[in-house]
């Protein structure tokens, strides 16, 4: 029985009017009606009376200490509208059938058992109501005919009797005997009008139950609302339009809780069951035109046709249009259809309804009469239907108690976990501003104060990702309670359940908060395709799906490389549209990030750090053990994720980090800088974007654009979906694939001549030699082998030295140098920061010994207290191939690119500018190579061409055409020749041609 009525019932029956609120039922109208026509079954409890004298009325009597139902001497003659009937007065009845020899059945008696005594009518020798010694027979006679098709005809009344003696009825008065019988006739008490509160009940809502089927849409959880004849507040115009008064059983509801509507706005939140105005379940076409055996369907409360039969034909429902009075019903029950304690219901609807005139046709018609529904038996099967003019049955009666048991929702083998969907709802296709399709969140929402319930579209939520997936952290099994917590957030709230016709479908019949009042925001999409925020609404009286989740603890979380990656960020309204990249301003210090329309080759370079151990969000959760009882697994649910620093190298020296608190940049310090002020997480979105986050909480900020040239730490990281809001985007350093990472011996030789060496200076240059030699070959060795770009060290072996010469960007030494240009050693004469070779000596992959400041020192990546230095950096490169040359390699030291300045090497920020190197294997070199330089060299420059160690040798200098453009002997070994701009070939009397590009 359903519940709601539970409470009301003493020992499965009670009367009617409890049901009301009353003691006893009250007989509405004139308190009964005869049953009339034909009866296959006696099913519910009937009165008895001869019409005119009064009704039966029941006793107990105890005879020799066993207890019999027997006859009330004195009687109620009449029931009259709103008179109490009391429990006395109502019999089930049972007629005795057995075999027979024509009809198959004959009918041997029947059996009358009292609603109150709860006993069948005994007469020991059927002269006197209270025998005094014990009854032995019960059975009595009454109608003596049956047909096995069409059962009792009850029009007429018949003598009960047992032996001669019968039912002798006087007014007020019953007595036995011989003389004077009467006919007894069935009664039923009338039926009454059932509201929406009394179906409804104290959950709010219930389900039907169909006789003789096992589902039907009215199976489906339904709220019954009372709703009043609603003349205006329709979307258009109201003239001759309305919606009739009656009860309306809807599938959903919004956000009404009442059990009552009264204006249209509220209407339209509903979807309602209405009787199909175009489909007969029968397969004789003809019975649509007849409004025979319609079939249902459900309607959004605005979808209606509203247009009475004042309006113009053209107006009135048409087609596959549901006229509003398809779905104004009457639902009515009495105590003559209760029986094994439930109560049985018909429903009809309270006026004439619409159906099509003939099937295939588009015209409608107004049907006579109201159509009533009934279980009705087509082509070998029981259907659901509604038939204009015919009498309801009374075949509804709540469905099985539809509260989901919490711990049908319980793995045996583990955590519970689901992805939430709306069911409830129009398609978004038809309503925008929808929750169906839907998938539940948690997500800060501006101007709250903790987490709220957000229900995203399909293109953002990513189910995979715990924020998008809820795990059952506590049952409560005594009142069927189960709390769902987000697996990211911690938010918890608890929900009452309902089952419905679908397997996984759950009706929300109560949700709260675990410290607060239920809500939830539903993200809606505009005409426009913006994404728009809705209202909080309550989650009771939704309809969700549990979807088992597919589960990574490190879903929604960057996991990139252990070792050191380099990335670009851009800010964007999607991934294919222009970029806003983050750069920073030098010019300042320590540095600001702003934001440029600059190429993504131009875009600040950071570095992202990964911090070694993965952080842990834990979250309890409840399993079934091994005998079905709920255990509680504390903490054993885990989300990780990675932190990150972001760290970005001034003037490609000096490391500084994003602090996650304002994103300004704070140098490297290992005695004042605490990790925690420059961690990030890094969410991943699932339309490519990110979230660069402080933190995992509701107050979290990530990184966004501050609406003027910066960028900021002032975002919300559990953005709603917005087509129009900026989005940040990580764009991956752009490279090609790096050099083996393998020790090794190479030359690099220039894609415009020449090669990388080291002057007698210990300068790196350009030598002007067409192949490589010992003194052109550098021994590498690597570090960071297992990044995607490792890195290595480039040194040359020195005479007679164990150090080796290690190529070296020399900025922090023409800084400290400092001083005019042109009196810096560690400066080209263009002002650009030298690249030379320094000795030192590799202790391993992370540290080189060296001198600084005339003091022997330790290098690594970062200062340490035991007086390590930083800055090996400055002698890390990474060979990796051009993006715009097939085979030709870049080489870059920090963020910064090798550059050919005339033969002088330099870095350059612009990896336009970038040398094309090729890197040749190479034999190794002999023990204590020598560093001697060749004798004679060629160093291009702007309009000229410079021979150095060729006094008083012949040089001719050609063009690329062959023409000889100087022919001379030099005097001096530091000789300078005028020369045209492009490609010349120079010949030194006793050396190999060799080519120069001069400017």
């Amino acid at each position: 029985m359903n519940k709601r009525f539970s409470t009301l019932m003493t020992a499965g029956l009670l009367m009617l009017g409890a049901l009301f609120s009353n003691a006893n039922a009250q007989a509405p109208g004139n308190g009964v009606e005869a049953v009339t026509g034909n009866v296959k079954e006696f099913s519910g409890y009937y009165l008895l009376s001869d019409g005119t004298n009064g009704f039966l009325k029941g006793k107990e009597a105890t005879i020799e200490d066993t207890k019999f139902t027997v006859l009330e001497g004195t009687v109620e003659t009449e029931i009259a509208a709103g008179a109490t009937i009391a429990d006395e007065y109502f019999w089930t009845i049972e007629p005795q059938l057995t075999a027979g020899t024509a009809d198959g059945v004959t009918v041997t008696g029947f059996k009358f058992k009292n609603k109150k005594t709860k006993g069948y009518l005994t007469m020991a020798d059927g002269t006197v109501l209270e025998p005094a010694t014990k009854p032995t027979i019960t059975v009595f006679s009454w109608y003596d005919t049956y047909d096995a098709t069409n059962g009792f005809d009850m029009t007429n009344g018949k003598e009960i009797t047992m032996g001669t003696n019968g039912i002798i009825l006087n007014t007020g008065t019953v007595t036995l005997g011989t003389t004077t019988p009467v006919e007894i006739k069935a009664y039923r008490a009338k039926a009454k009008n059932i509201e929406a509160e009394d179906l409804n009940g104290t959950r709010g809502s219930f389900s039907f139950k169909a006789a003789g089927l096992k589902t039907s849409i009215f199976a489906k959880n339904i709220k019954a609302f009372n709703v009043t004849n609603i003349t205006s507040g329709f979307d258009v115009d109201d003239t001759n339009k309305d919606i009739p008064a009656g009860v309306y059983f809807a599938t959903s509801w919004g956000d009404l809780t009442d059990d009552a509507i009264s204006t249209y706005e509220a209407f339209a939140k509903c979807t309602f069951i209405a009787i199909d105005p175009t489909t007969s379940l029968s397969k004789d076409d003809k019975e649509v035109k007849d409004g025979k055996n319609l079939g249902f369907v459900e309607v959004q409360g605005n979808d209606f046709n509203f247009f009475t039969t004042s309006a113009t034909g053209e107006q009135q429902s048409k087609n596959k249009e549901v006229y509003v009075g398809n779905a104004t019903f009457k639902v009515e029950t009495s105590e003559a259809y209760l029986a094994d304690g439930k109560y049985s219901y018909a429903v009809t609807t309270v006026g004439n309804i619409r159906h099509l005139t003939e099937k295939g046709k588009t015209t409608q018609k107004t049907s006579a009469g109201a159509a009533a529904i009934n279980v009705v038996e087509i082509n070998d099967a029981n259907k659901l239907t509604a038939t204009v003019g015919a009498t309801a049955g009374n075949v509804f009666t709540f469905g099985p108690n539809p509260i989901s048991k919490v711990t049908r929702l319980l793995n045996s083998t583990g955590a519970s976990i689901y992805n939430i969907r709306f069911e409830s709802g129009k398609p978004e296709a038809e309503d925008k501003k929808t929750e169906k399709g839907k998938y539940l969140s948690a997500n800060f929402v501006s101007g709250n104060s903790d987490y709220s319930l957000v229900a995203q579209g399909s293109a953002v939520a990513d189910l995979n990702t715990p924020l998008y997936q809820f795990v059952i952290s506590a049952v409560d099994t005594t009142n069927n309670i189960v709390t769902f917590k987000n697996r990211e957030a911690g938010y918890e709230f608890n929900c009452e359940l309902d089952t419905t016709a679908t397997a996984g479908v759950y009706y929300v019949t109560g949700a709260t908060k675990a410290a607060g009042a239920e809500q939830f925001q539903v993200i809606t999409v505009d005409e426009a395709g913006e994404y728009t925020e809705e209202t909080a609404v309550g989650l009771t009286g939704k309809t969700i799906a549990l979807i088992p989740a597919t589960v990574d603890k490190f879903a929604g979380f960057a996991v990139r490389g252990e070792n050191h990656d380099y990335i670009r960020l851009a800010f964007a309204k999607d991934a294919n549209a222009g970029k806003l990249y983050v750069t920073v301003d030098e010019t300042t210090t320590p540095g600001t990030p702003v934001l440029a329309e600059v190429s993504d080759e131009e875009a600040a370079m950071f570095e992202l750090v990964r911090n070694e151990e993965p952080t842990y969000l834990k979250n309890d959760y409840v399993m079934l053990d091994d005998k079905g009882l709920v255990k509680t697994m504390s903490g054993k649910d885990t989300v990780a994720y990675y932190t990150y620093n972001i760290r970005y190298q001034m003037n490609n020296q000096d490391w500084y980090y994003l602090k996650n608190t304002d994103l300004s940049l704070e140098k490297e310090n290992i005695s004042t800088v605490p990790a925690a002020a420059h961690n990030f997480i890094i969410k991943e979105n699932k339309n490519g974007s990110v979230s660069i986050m402080d933190k995992i909480a509701y107050d979290a900020k990530s990184i966004n654009s501050d609406g003027t040239n910066k960028a900021a730490i002032t975002g919300e990281p559990y953005q709603n979906a917005n087509e129009t809001d900026v989005k940040l985007y990580i764009a991956q350093d752009i490279y090609g694939a790096s050099l083996e990472a393998v020790p090794g011996h190479v030359a690099i030789n220039a894609e415009n001549g020449g090669y990388v060496s080291m002057d007698e200076n210990r300068d790196a240059r350009i030598a002007i030699k067409t192949a490589a030699d010992v003194d052109l070959t550098f021994y590498l060795d690597t570090a960071d082998v297992d990044a995607t770009l490792p890195s290595f060290y480039i040194s040359k072996g020195v005479k007679d030295a164990a150090e080796r010469m290690f190529l070296y960007y020399a900025k922090d030494s023409a800084d400290y140098v400092g001083g005019p240009t042109e009196k810096n050693p560690y400066k080209w004469s263009n002002g650009a920061e030298k690249l030379i070779f320094k000795a030192a000596t590799l202790a391993n992959a992370d540290t080189l010994v060296t001198t600084a400041k005339g003091q022997t020192v330790k290098v690594a990546m970062k200062q340490d207290a035991d007086g390590t230095q930083a800055g090996l950096a400055n002698f890390r490169f990474q060979i990796f191939k051009a993006s715009d040359a097939e085979d030709a390699y870049v080489v870059r030291c920090g963020v910064k690119f090798l550059k050919n300045n005339n033969g002088e090497l330099a870095l350059t920020s612009d990896v336009k500018d970038a040398l094309r190197v090729y890197v040749d294997a190479q034999e190794a070199p002999t023990a204590n190579e020598g560093v001697e330089m060749a004798t004679v060299k060629v160093i291009a420059g702007e309009g000229n061409v410079t021979i150095a160690g060729a006094a008083g040798k012949t040089v001719v200098i050609t063009n690329i055409l062959g023409q000889v453009v100087a022919n001379t002997v030099v005097s001096s070994d530091n000789a300078t020749i005028a020369a045209p701009a492009g490609v010349v070939v120079v010949a030194v009397e006793g050396e190999a041609a060799v080519k120069a590009i001069v400017k």
